[in-house]
């Protein structure tokens, strides 16, 4: 970490194609004070996906020909977000954003018992190995045990909010997102026949309502299968603790990238864990592989607050307090 003007900035280092970086930056005040961002509890992790992707589709919501083929459904709309309700006061990019009740001669908060859907076009995504949905968000939305705010691809599940439960019954975990957050989600498993059309759904119950879904600069890109990782190339793969460039025992790192008098596994990351079943946090909200709905690159921003800038007065660019990585399937 060295300091820049304005603040302070951290670099990330080089990872292998295909792997998402999760990662948290820890602030101490004056005061000794830790404040941790992102500061939601039921998503915890900013994001940033390593490897060449080639865009598919991308749209910012801004014009007609950007909109073509979406369809709001209730509560959805396409504009300028007003700050109302616990939403942005400006779009991530550009003017527009697409969000539930934007405050539009609203209060900027989604109805009681409503369920609100905002649905793609069918989008060609045939020729890919992988296909990654990429987009910046802004949600707040009550705990999934009463409020859902979830991501369908083809019908099929591919993110959802998260939950506590009803026990203990008055620590909810309520998503608040308090800035624009970065999302990388794997869509391959939804993928049929080459097409996809993806769904943002938000379902209220009779009780707390917040400010919902706001989305902006949203891309399908494609992503080719990365190659098995190689011990003794130089780079630190997934199962791998270490990669010295060589497979020469004695020097450190054994010839299968083991650390030479470890006697227990794992992987190598840089202040905590790696994941492979796209679950991140505790009780936090859920992606990876589909669920059927029928049964159940930096991503830190400097600047004013409605874009997620440093709330301090100090610029936080991409400054991996704490980080881990994980390789979706």
């Amino acid at each position: 970490m060295g300091s820049v003007e304005g603040g302070f900035a951290g670099v990330i280092p080089p990872q292998s194609d295909g792997v998402v970086v999760e990662y948290q930056v820890r602030a101490e005040v004056s005061d000794g004070m830790t404040i941790t961002f992102p500061d939601n509890p039921a998503d915890p992790w900013y994001e940033r996906y390593f490897g060449p992707v080639t865009p598919i589709y991308c749209t910012g919501f801004e014009n007609a020909d950007e909109l073509d083929g979406w369809t709001p459904f209730n509560e959805w709309a396409f504009g300028a977000p007003l700050g109302a309700g616990g939403d942005p006061g400006a779009a991530y990019e550009g003017a527009a954003v697409a969000g539930v009740d934007l405050g539009d001669m609203e209060d900027g908060l989604y109805d009681p018992t409503r369920v609100s859907r905002l649905r793609s076009p069918v989008i060609d995504v045939s020729g890919h190995d992988k296909v990654r949905l990429q987009f910046w968000r802004w949600l707040t939305v009550e705990d999934r045990e009463f409020d859902s705010a979830r991501i369908e691809v083809n019908g099929a599940i591919a993110w959802q909010n998260a939950s506590k439960g009803l026990s203990p019954e008055q620590n909810n975990l309520h998503h608040i997102d308090r800035e624009w957050v970065f999302r990388d989600i794997d869509i391959t498993p939804g993928v049929k026949d080459g097409k996809v059309e993806l769904t943002f759904i938000l379902s209220a119950d009779a009780g707390l309502d917040f400010g919902g879904w706001n989305l902006d600069s949203l891309c399908l890109v494609g992503a080719e299968a990365p190659p098995a990782p190689v011990c003794g190339d130089g780079n630190l793969d997934l199962g791998e603790q270490c990669d010295d460039g060589n497979t020469e025992p004695g020097d450190g790192c054994d010839p299968s990238c083991v650390i030479e008098g470890e006697t227990t596994g794992g992987v190598g990351t840089t202040g905590g864990s790696t994941t492979g079943d796209g679950t991140t946090g505790d009780g936090s909200a859920t992606t990876g592989a589909m669920i059927d709905d029928e049964a159940g690159g930096c991503a830190c921003a400097a600047g004013d607050s409605d874009r997620g800038g440093a709330l301090f007065g100090f610029a936080l660019l991409c400054l991996a307090g704490i980080g881990r990585r994980r390789r979706r399937p």
